[in-house]
């Protein structure tokens, strides 16, 4: 990969519901704006051969790559411009809070509980799922903003290190824990 490559980046199973299918099409966009771009894809699942096809069709291939499953991504996130994750449905998506740690900027999808991490212009990008232009444009706009994405990036660490910080969580089920067990003994004296 060219080192003055902008890297945007996925890490997710290839499944519909993740919408690599969408990033693969929005790249045709993006490229034709900015030819120093690496769109990589890790992930492992059964449209693997599909999206590789997607890729080869729109004459991507030099840009856009399927890298297979990966137990890096602590290492592969520093060197990531751009995290793009537009599910068309999530849970948290602990990948957003790993990029918060990482700094890096995020363009997502509103769903589940996404919105609780990436707010929108805020801690990050939201396109609508689906919305296939949408992540183009926004992609085109987050490359040609270097300062809005580290803004992003700062923004979500800020987010994620005092919401979902280890410190935090752990005061939080603790919290829980006690709740349960005073509970648990009211409802015995009952």
């Amino acid at each position: 990969m060219p080192e003055d490559h902008i890297v945007i980046a996925n890490f997710a199973q290839y499944i519909s519901q993740k919408g690599q299918a969408d990033i693969i099409l929005a790249m045709h966009d993006v490229l034709s704006k900015h030819e120093n771009v690496t769109c990589l894809l890790f992930g492992e699942g059964n449209l693997k051969e599909s999206y590789q096809s997607l890729i080869e069709h729109h004459k991507l291939d030099e840009h856009v790559k399927l890298c297979g499953f990966t137990k890096e991504v602590a290492k592969i996130l520093p060197n990531v411009d751009i995290l793009v994750h537009p599910s068309y449905s999530e849970g948290l998506g602990d990948i957003l809070l790993q990029a918060g740690a990482n700094k890096c900027a995020v363009l997502s999808s509103p769903v589940g509980g996404i919105p609780e991490v990436i707010k929108h212009k805020e801690t990050g990008v939201m396109v609508a799922p689906g919305d296939i232009d949408g992540i183009g444009e926004s992609l085109i706009s987050l490359i040609e903003a270097p300062d809005e994405r580290a803004q992003y990036g700062e923004a979500l660490y800020k987010l994620v290190t005092s919401k979902f910080g280890i410190e935090r969580m752990s005061n939080a089920y603790a919290d829980l824990y006690k709740t349960l067990v005073f509970n648990g003994a009211d409802n015995e004296h009952a």
